[in-house]
């Protein structure tokens, strides 16, 4: 299995690259290649079988193949047989030069291939619904009884806070506003709503004081409404000490 991930690894490797080498079906190419390695990520796929993938997706983009094809991983006889297996076409075309061409990546470690996958991976159109403690101290507890911002907007992923991708973002464009509602059933939160402008952008937010009516664990539930319905709700949880 350690030679498979050494193909999903590669991948993750050339990720800056891969964009340019698909040309204009990146679009479509990037939730297959996204897809298979938070599999991989979350240990809910066979890598042999998910690498087999990751070829198969590349396989009509011979110079992106080409990024991901020097994996350590295609040297092993075994691994080898597993990928032909899951995609013969996929096989035979990421293998043009032969084993003896290929070169080793430098593995990389978890935390780097977590990370290069989601900054490489995202879809920078992306919306989404983000949601953060303004000015908190990192590993800070909320306290009980003391009022927190809670800031909410929807736009690009932020480094910090809570988030969720918005499916339907195509909504927002036909409204000037959407209304924002935050609950919790251990603390108190105010105002009931408020009124986010549209469209989606990094630097409109709304603010909510929350504040915490007891020690223990917090969960926040953050809903978007569009004219009166519901269209996203973004839920996390979080704590509070004495």
């Amino acid at each position: 299995m350690d030679d498979a991930v050494q193909v999903l690894e590669a991948l993750i490797e050339h990720l800056d690259e891969l964009p340019a080498l698909v040309g204009a079906d990146w679009d479509h190419v990037r939730p297959a290649l996204l897809a298979d390695v938070e599999a991989w990520l979350r240990g809910d796929g066979d890598p042999a079988e998910l690498a087999g993938h990751v070829l198969f997706t590349l396989r009509r983009y011979p110079e992106a193949l080409a990024r991901v094809r020097a994996a350590r991983s295609l040297r092993s006889p075994a691994t080898l047989e597993g990928l032909r297996d899951v995609h013969p076409a996929a096989f035979s075309a990421a293998t043009p030069g032969g084993l003896e061409s290929m070169t080793v990546p430098d593995r990389a470690p978890a935390e780097h291939v977590a990370g290069r996958l989601r900054d490489s991976l995202v879809d920078p159109a992306a919306v989404y619904l983000n949601a953060w403690f303004h000015e908190r101290a990192e590993g800070a507890p909320l306290l009980v009884g003391e009022a927190a911002p809670l800031r909410v907007n929807l736009g690009p992923k932020r480094a910090g806070g809570a988030a969720a991708t918005v499916t339907e973002a195509r909504c927002f464009d036909e409204v000037d506003h959407v209304d924002v509602v935050v609950r919790c059933a251990t603390a108190r939160v105010e105002p009931a709503s408020r009124r986010l402008a549209m469209p989606p952008s990094a630097e409109r937010f709304v603010e909510f004081a929350l504040t915490p009516l007891r020690a223990g664990a917090l969960r926040v539930a953050v809903v978007v409404l569009v004219q009166n319905d519901p269209v996203e709700r973004l839920e996390f949880d979080d704590e509070a000490a004495p």
